[in-house]
């Protein structure tokens, strides 16, 4: 999409879920900043998943604690993303984007009955199922279905963010079942490492002379490696805590709190519940 209709969705979304007023600048910044920032000519339609669940982190975690600005900025690179994701890429790439740019928006659609994904793991099972509407052999329907498409993923994406559904009962447990399995695995590569190590400097000592030094510590020396190997085998469930406040380090810093987003949302409330979408038969 070009900058113009980022810039212009981004602050309906904003309008939409009621954002503080004063948080616009930055939203809208980080509404175009990733085209801003990538290459002349690089393409990125759609953005690999961990990228745009990367924004989705860092404006959440920013809104619980309280770092409104960061939190508006983040979501609006994800938003960036997000609508990025109806717009094919390949041959049609540039005169779909011509065509849903000149599109004229009208409210036209009451969406207060969407539920949001509730959830860090429940947002990205969302975004990993995007996919650029088909074209259909009615053009000007056809670049509606995506404008449409790209309103109604925005809002649906900020409505998970500033969502304050509970955590899952089952989260608490899962993340300690983490813990376990994560030092279990670490005590077992390490275990490996340090026999292997032993037995080596056996065969060197008493039958193999040639075993350089190097290959006897480096088993020694495995477990910062099992540590790293394994750092990311519960890293859903941990994003997942950080999404509702919960510490996933153990660490004795205080959680992040849920009401970081009552600053957040301070515009006013006459368009919630509604979303501008595109009408096919208004042209500018």
């Amino acid at each position: 999409m070009k900058w113009s209709d980022h810039r212009s969705y981004a602050a309906r979304v904003g309008a939409q879920i009621g954002m503080s007023p004063c948080l616009e600048k930055e939203f809208l910044a980080g509404s175009i900043a990733p085209d801003e920032e990538r290459a002349q000519g690089d393409r990125h339609h759609p953005a690999p998943v961990d990228t745009i669940m990367a924004e989705a982190r860092a404006a959440r975690v920013a809104l619980l604690a309280h770092q409104h600005d960061t939190a508006a900025r983040h979501l609006g690179r994800l938003l960036h993303y997000v609508q990025d994701t109806c717009i094919l890429s390949g041959d049609l790439h540039d005169e779909v984007e011509r065509g849903v740019s000149e599109l004229n928006p009208v409210l036209d659609l009451a969406i207060g009955d969407t539920e949001p994904p509730q959830g860090y793991r429940s947002l990205k099972a969302y975004v990993a199922s995007m996919r650029a509407p088909e074209p259909v052999d009615d053009w000007q329907l056809y670049l509606t279905m995506v404008a449409n498409e790209a309103a109604a993923r925005g809002v649906v994406a900020a409505r998970s963010l500033i969502s304050r559904s509970p955590p899952p009962p089952r989260l608490v447990g899962e993340l300690e079942e983490c813990r376990r399995r994560r030092h279990a695995q670490v005590k077992c590569v390490s275990a490996w490492g340090f026999t292997a190590g032993i037995v080596l400097a056996l065969l060197k000592s008493f039958l193999i002379t040639s075993i350089p030094w190097w290959a006897i510590l480096l088993p020694l020396l495995s477990w910062p490696f099992a540590a790293i190997a394994t750092s990311d085998c519960c890293q859903d469930i941990e994003y997942e805590a950080l999404w509702f406040g919960i510490s996933a380090s153990g660490d004795e810093r205080p959680p992040l709190s849920l009401d970081g987003l009552s600053g957040f949302l301070g515009g006013p409330s006459g368009s919630r519940g509604r979303v501008l979408f595109f009408d096919s038969n208004d042209k500018t």
